[in-house]
């Protein structure tokens, strides 16, 4: 494989004129004859992407740390080495994005609490996955892609009228707004709980564990909430927001999955606390 040879990013095939010659990476990286299909198979994606470009894509540190390796000796006990002495991700940048988009600073204490909200997002990963997502800003909006030089337009392909940023996307466009007022009301309606309609609360998951609410209803709302979010990353690039009744059969599918986890951790009775409310009147 290519990684085999050394090669684990563009920036290793890329010249200042674009992908270097094939004939280049053979005497570089010893690629064998066979390769020369992936090559091109490489070069026709690159040229359907021209905006992507190397420094958009940073060498992952695992990456780094194999490298360093080098068929050492020892190899456990030099990784759980580095792993150890690597700092933790600066999000500084991301949380002053989500400042700039919400227009207001945010504390550090909503910025933790949000920071941390993936891991209320329910037991399925892909629901820890959507948020975690979210919350980096990790979703290729509209701006983001015009941006990064593979969209020409910076508005919202939903309403067509406002700049298509993450926040715009998943809550300030007036497409989905109707989407999110029949949600935010079903919602309510089930748990009793008076949910703030507003963007920290529904898409950064801050602020839903009220002391009037139980832990348990709190849990509702938090699975309750992605699933709405879960729903609107699937229909991104449709034009329309989702209907209710699709949200409804989701949450009916993430109770399912919840009750089978929760009965294999002898957890049933929790399970019925937490979904009876949502089961009982749907």
């Amino acid at each position: 494989s290519w990684s085999s040879r050394g090669i684990t990013r563009l920036g290793e095939v890329r010249g200042p004129e674009g992908l270097l010659p094939f004939a280049s990476l053979q005497d570089d990286f010893g690629l064998p004859s066979a390769e020369f299909l992936h090559y091109l198979q490489l070069k026709a994606s690159l040229s359907r992407a021209e905006g992507l470009c190397p420094e958009l894509l940073p060498t992952s540190p695992l990456v780094d740390i194999f490298q360093g390796l080098g068929g050492k000796k020892w190899g456990v006990s030099r990784i759980n080495s580095t792993l150890l002495t690597r700092s933790a991700p600066d999000h500084n940048p991301t949380k002053q994005q989500w400042e700039k988009d919400l227009g207001h600073l945010v504390s550090e204490g909503v910025w933790e609490e949000a920071l941390s909200s993936p891991l209320k997002s329910g037991t399925e990963v892909r629901s820890r996955l959507v948020q975690f997502r979210l919350i980096n800003q990790l979703y290729w909006s509209p701006s983001k892609l015009a941006a990064s030089g593979l969209r020409e337009s910076t508005l919202c392909w939903r309403c067509g009228k406002e700049v298509g940023s993450l926040l715009h996307m998943i809550w300030v466009c007036e497409a989905i707004h109707p989407y999110w007022e029949d949600v935010l009301s079903h919602i309510r309606e089930v748990s009793g709980v008076a949910l703030q309609t507003n963007p920290l609360a529904c898409i950064l998951g801050v602020g839903l564990r009220q002391p009037n609410t139980s832990k348990l209803t709190a849990r509702f709302v938090e699975l309750a909430l992605i699933s709405a979010k879960r729903l609107l990353v699937k229909h991104w690039r449709q034009d329309v927001a989702p209907a209710l009744k699709k949200w409804l059969l989701l949450m009916a599918d993430t109770a399912s999955h919840e009750c089978v986890l929760m009965k294999a951790r002898n957890k049933l009775e929790q399970f019925n606390k937490i979904w009876s409310i949502f089961l009982n009147k749907s």
